[in-house]
């Protein structure tokens, strides 16, 4: 009954023994940033007639943000005003889309929103909006890059006299990642 009792406690303790192992595994996993905006703003004006300077366009970059892997800033918000303009008058600003992160990003589009949006309609009647480059969408900005930007805005005949326009640019991005077939 002994030597039973022995094979049995041997045989449990093998068992025991095969089914108690472990594995331990260490990892470190540093995920990259996502850090897309506005840099180097130039606004201006085409020629007015007769050499009068007339109308006017400001714009100005706001909201900084700055990559916490690569320490560069861009801005989020990108305003303008167009003050005292008339029928054909035209505006542009140029500036930088830059990608301050570490993982590329798909530029997927942009848009033109006017501060009062009581009047939108009004805004919309009232402007001509031609930006170059026009490329196809999306379009990738690899870390470190950024693409010149120009946007012209041409005030059409039906814009209301005594009106100030102003508004914001804005982008929309979103993280580069392959295509689904791909991955």
């Amino acid at each position: 009954m002994f030597v039973s009792l022995m094979v049995a406690l041997s045989i449990t303790g093998v068992a025991v023994a095969h089914w108690s192992d472990s594995i331990q595994i260490e990892g470190t996993v540093k995920m990259g940033s996502l850090t897309i905006g506005w840099d180097n703003l130039t606004c201006g004006e085409e020629n007015e007639p007769c050499t009068k300077d007339v109308g006017s366009i400001t714009a100005e970059l706001s909201d900084a943000e700055t990559d916490t892997h690569t320490g560069k800033t861009v801005y989020k918000t990108l305003t303008f005003t167009i003050d005292n303009a008339y029928p054909c008058y035209t505006a542009w600003i140029e500036v930088d889309i830059k990608n301050a992160g570490t993982v590329p990003a798909d530029w997927e589009n942009y848009e033109l929103v006017m501060i009062d949006p009581e009047n939108m309609e009004m805004w919309c009647e009232a402007f001509e909006i031609s930006c170059s480059p026009c490329p196809t969408l999306p379009v990738q900005i690899d870390p470190c890059n950024s693409i010149h930007f120009r946007c012209e805005l041409h005030v059409k005949q039906t814009a209301p006299e005594c009106t100030t326009f102003s508004g914001e640019l804005k982008l929309n991005f979103e993280q580069w990642s392959c295509p689904p077939d791909e991955e």
